[in-house]
């Protein structure tokens, strides 16, 4: 309940600032509401997922030109 409380005041210092990046960001702020108090209530991330897609993408990089897929595909396996 806190967080919410947190949260609901933030958007009301936002919008009296009156500056248009603030309120596009209480109207965002607002529409998500729910989703983003559930987000800090849960305590949930996709951290993890997004750190191993990120080394996936490195690992992409670094390999061009590799020549066989399938050491390719198990130097990603090895990785994840």
């Amino acid at each position: 309940k806190d967080k919410k409380e947190a949260i609901k005041k933030w958007i009301k210092i936002e919008v009296a600032y009156n500056l248009k990046e603030y309120n596009k960001v209480a109207e965002t702020m607002y529409r998500w509401f729910n989703p983003i108090v559930k987000g800090f209530e849960t305590g949930y991330t996709n951290g993890f997922t997004e750190g191993k897609n990120n080394k996936i993408k490195v690992l992409k990089r670094i390999s061009f030109g590799v020549r066989r897929f399938d050491r390719f595909r198990k130097r990603i396996l090895y990785l994840a």
